[in-house]
């Protein structure tokens, strides 16, 4: 015992021993161990947080491009179902009541075409067939992009344009085209109202947070899920993913460039998606502040941790330092005892050792002294016989 004592406390083993066991160490060790699992954490916790923020705008991006496929189809279908009039119409006397029923009953089945106009190669207007309602006068119809387009030859639709009653819309020319004489006999015009379109955008909105914005090819906003500028004619051409939308690409970006501020001073988060062959775009913005909540949760759950941590390491180094103290001061009162006991054991053994060479010497005085008393019998002895001796001779 009084070895392995000496060897904890003592030369070069010992002071590593005593490092090592020293409270300064060990606290050093928990510090360090709970900075490297916190920042373990943190930096995991950003990952999941950038991973989360990814996948929520992925989610919004598939949203919106569904929306511009579901524009983007219903557009395509109703230039198909023009073709196909302006197909029939090649084989009629465009100026015959056959002809008229033919585009009322069109207009009839489909109320979202709001106009049908048949114009000759000359760019005389033959036939004009309204729908019912309201607000759709078109004049100087021949002299239009679309007109010119139809004429040689090619499908076209328009710009966005506004009615008299603000219904976005836009017009669809088509060549009136005889394949079997392989001449052109006339253009086809109609209206093909947006207010379908405005009521997808309106009614799909991802969240509460969100606001689902389209926007045509100038960056003019063609509607709104937000109620206050629904009915307002806004440029938005100055929002970055409209930019982007107009160009064609796709725009989405999580870091803090891909935040900015709209038309209403509000910083968010917006994705935009073009909608194919249309140059328009479909953007869909969320608040910064709600999108980045999450993050802001991590974050405070991460420094609610942290200071529990450090405050839990605190106490707990705390007991241990003084557990370490005590179970020091322990050793080092059994090192003295040990110390103390060898030292005694080492004065015994010395003492016990001068006691048995003065038991030697005295050993040795006795038989001195003992072997000298009985000489001094014996002489004592001679010296009475010697006595008697003389007496006798003496009578």
């Amino acid at each position: 015992m009084l070895e392995k004592t000496k060897k904890i406390f003592s030369g070069k083993k010992g002071k590593k021993l005593e490092i090592i066991g020293s409270p300064h160490f060990i606290l050093f060790l928990i510090f360090g161990g709970l900075v490297l699992v916190l920042t373990v954490s943190f930096f995991y916790a950003s990952f999941f947080i950038k991973q989360n923020e990814e996948n929520i705008l992925n989610i919004q991006a598939s949203q919106g491009k569904r929306i511009s496929y579901v524009i983007e189809s219903f557009v395509h279908q109703k230039t198909e179902n023009l073709e196909q009039i302006a197909k029939f119409l090649t084989k009629i006397n465009k100026e015959s009541e056959k002809s008229e029923e033919t585009l009322q009953g069109f207009i009839e089945k489909y109320p979202e075409i709001k106009f049908l106009s048949v114009f000759d190669v000359s760019g005389k207007e033959i036939k004009r067939i309204i729908n019912p309602e309201k607000g759709f006068t078109e004049r100087g119809l021949s002299s239009s992009k679309t007109f010119n387009k139809a004429m040689n030859k090619e499908v076209s639709v328009s710009e966005v344009l506004f009615s008299e009653i603000d219904e976005p819309y836009v017009r669809i020319g088509v060549p009136i085209f005889n394949e079997k004489e392989k001449i052109m006999e006339g253009v086809l015009l109609g209206g093909l109202s947006l207010k379908k379109v405005c009521e997808i955008i309106t009614e799909i909105v991802p969240e509460k947070t969100d606001r689902l914005l389209l926007v045509d090819e100038k960056g003019n906003l063609i509607a709104s899920s937000d109620p206050q500028i629904k009915k307002e004619r806004v440029n938005l051409l100055n929002l970055t993913p409209v930019r982007s939308t107009v160009l064609g690409k796709e725009f989405k970006n999580v870091s803090k460039g891909g935040e900015y501020f709209n038309e209403k001073k509000e910083l968010v988060i917006g994705i935009g998606v073009p909608v194919e062959n249309f140059g328009w775009g479909v953007i869909i913005e969320q608040n910064s502040r709600e999108f980045r909540k999450v993050e802001k949760d991590v974050h405070f759950l991460i420094f609610l941790s942290t200071f529990l941590s450090f405050t839990f390491v605190l106490v707990l180094s705390w007991n241990i330092i003084r557990l370490i103290n005590a179970n020091t001061t322990i050793l080092r009162y059994q090192q003295r005892l040990e110390e103390s006991k060898e030292k005694l054991e080492i004065k015994v053994h010395e003492r016990t050792k001068e006691l048995e060479e003065k038991m030697k010497d005295l050993e040795k005085f006795r038989r001195v002294t003992i072997d000298r008393e009985m000489d001094m019998i014996a002489l004592k002895k001679e010296t009475q016989e010697i006595k008697k001796e003389l007496e006798k001779y003496k009578k």
